[in-house]
């Protein structure tokens, strides 16, 4: 999904070009080892070296342990908690930085919090939409305009696997009122 590899210090600079505070911030996360879809088999992510790691450091190992671009991952920070462009985040935004396994509807599951664990869960979870050739792919796609399906919806064409997994994440889009609204 989105196979722009960014070199290792491209997210640092990115970050610190932005004034993010998640560029002089270091995090502890644990090692993982290679993970394979269980409906196809598929290899989702290759092994992750853990460590006490810059910020930059665990986006650049996600994205080479899962295959995901670096711009997706920066994506999806900015999107769910502006992690991107906080000069200051707060430890809630970066327990929940990626928005993985925190459900609109429900609080966060507990065993997911941490900005590290945030960002490789969000990158290998992106990635088994690909691997486990799940939901919403690549061509015609119906998106809601909220988790309740009676807000209605439009068709969208959807280019790549990036985008695919984008809205698989988060499966829906703004509506008119919400975009006049930022």
């Amino acid at each position: 999904v989105g196979r722009c590899i960014l070199a290792e210090h491209g997210p640092q600079q990115f970050l610190a070009a932005r004034g993010s505070g998640l560029a002089g911030m270091t995090f502890s996360v644990s090692g993982r080892s290679s993970v394979y879809s269980e409906r196809t088999g598929n290899l989702v992510c290759q092994p992750f070296e853990g460590g006490t790691l810059s910020a930059a450091t665990i986006i650049y190992r996600a994205q080479r342990s899962c295959g995901i671009s670096a711009k997706v991952l920066l994506v999806t920070l900015q999107k769910e908690q502006g992690l991107v462009t906080k000069s200051a985040p707060s430890q809630s935004a970066l327990d929940r930085a990626m928005g993985y396994a925190c459900p609109d509807t429900a609080p966060c599951a507990p065993t997911t919090l941490g900005f590290g664990n945030q960002v490789y869960s969000g990158a290998q979870q992106l990635n088994t939409y690909k691997a486990g050739a799940f939901a919403r792919q690549p061509g015609w796609q119906t998106i809601g305009y909220n988790p309740d399906p009676d807000c209605g919806s439009t068709q969208l064409y959807i280019q790549n696997y990036a985008t695919a997994a984008l809205y698989n994440y988060t499966p829906y889009q703004p509506n008119q009122a919400a975009l006049a609204n930022l």
